[in-house]
C-alpha cells in the first residue's frame, strides 16, 4: 500500500477510536459559513495525514553500504521502522504544555499512531546503486545526518496547505481562508515531534550485484524515497 494521506489517515483514525470510542458520533457543522457537517476529530487526522504524507514521500533516504564493487547493486524495496516514537510523543506532549492522561492517549494518536502507520504502510525504494554492488546498506542516525531538520522544513508548510485545503479549520470558520489563529500556533509542535520521531528512520537494504568483481568497498551512500 502507497504511502498516501487516505491510506494513513484510514489506519490512524481506526487507532484513535480505539483510544477515544465515544468521539465517533461527534458531528460539526457551520451552515452559515459553508462548512458542512463533519466529524471534527476525524477531519483534524485526514488533514494531518495528508500533510504528513505529502512531506515525508519527498525527503531523501540515505544508507550506508559495503560490500563487493559488483556495480550495480539492485535492492527491492524494505520496510522501515521509527525507533523514536516514543521520545517524540514525549516531546509533543512537553511542547503542547498538554497534562493527564488524555493527553498522553492524544500524543499517542496524533504522534505515536502516524508515524507506526506509516511504517506498516510505506517502503523504502533505493535506485540502483552505482558505487556498490552485492553488499548491505544501513540506515541508521549515521547515515541520516540532518533528517530531522530537512523533514520540519518539509512537513511545516505541507501542515499549513492540508489543514487550510480540508476547509474545516479556516479563520471564521470560513472554508479555504487561512488556518484559525489557535491551529497556527499549534501545527508547528506537531510538526517537530513528527520531524523527531522521522528522523530515527532505520532500515535493512539488501542489494545484489552481478557477481563479477570481488572487490569490497565500504562506506558507499544511496539515497532513496518511501512510497
Amino acid at each position: 500500500m502507497p504511502l498516501t494521506g487516505p491510506a494513513l489517515s484510514a489506519l490512524v483514525t481506526v487507532d484513535h477510536l480505539s483510544l477515544f470510542p465515544l468521539s465517533a458520533g461527534s458531528v460539526r457543522q457551520n451552515p452559515a459559513t459553508g462548512v458542512p457537517p463533519h466529524n471534527p476529530a476525524i477531519a483534524f487526522i485526514d488533514a494531518l495525514c495528508a500533510g504528513v504524507a505529502t512531506a515525508l514521500i519527498t525527503l531523501p533516504i540515505r544508507d550506508l553500504g559495503s560490500g563487493t564493487a559488483d556495480i550495480p547493486g539492485v535492492a527491492v524495496p524494505v520496510p522501515v521502522l521509527f525507533p523514536g516514537i516514543p521520545a517524540a510523543q514525549a516531546q509533543f506532549i512537553a511542547s503542547a504544555g498538554w497534562v493527564g492522561p488524555q493527553a498522553s492517549l492524544a500524543a499517542q494518536v496524533f504522534i505515536g499512531s502516524v508515524l507506526l502507520n506509516v511504517s506498516k504502510i510505506s517502503l523504502l525504494y533505493m535506485p540502483p546503486n552505482p558505487l556498490l554492488g552485492t553488499g548491505t546498506g544501513i540506515v541508521s542516525p549515521a547515515s541520516t545526518a540532518g533528517l530531522e531538520a530537512a523533514a520540519l522544513a518539509a512537513l511545516t508548510p505541507a501542515l499549513q496547505a492540508s489543514f487550510q485545503a480540508s476547509g474545516k479549520f479556516g479563520t471564521g470558520d470560513i472554508p479555504g481562508a487561512p488556518v484559525n489563529p489557535r491551529l497556527q500556533a499549534q501545527l508547528p509542535l506537531y510538526a517537530a515531534a513528527l520531524a523527531k520521531g522521522f528522523s530515527t528512520i532505520t532500515a535493512t537494504v539488501a542489494y545484489v550485484g552481478t557477481a563479477s568483481v570481488p572487490a569490497t568497498v565500504t562506506g558507499i551512500i544511496n539515497a532513496g524515497v518511501l512510497q
